[in-house]
């Protein structure tokens, strides 16, 4: 999982690089939103990829004993 999460800044950047040419805003102006957008997606994406390496690294460790799945009758 943490492989193919690798892959999409790869795609990205393909993606951004293949797109057909702008000729800027012509009859339009574009919103607000437009220019903080791809900055908060990537911002989730690191936080995203933080959290998932996270949960790999302590995945390995023993269960504390006081777990609820080791808990005797």
């Amino acid at each position: 999982m943490i492989a193919g999460v690798l892959v999409i800044p790869l795609l990205v950047v393909f993606w951004w690089l293949a797109q057909p040419g702008d000729i800027g805003p012509m009859l339009y102006e574009p919103p607000w939103y437009a220019a903080p957008l791809p900055w908060l997606a990537a911002a989730v994406y690191v936080t995203g990829l933080a959290w998932m390496i996270r949960i790999y690294r302590t995945s390995h460790l023993e269960p504390e004993t006081s777990s609820w799945r080791y808990r005797k009758p």
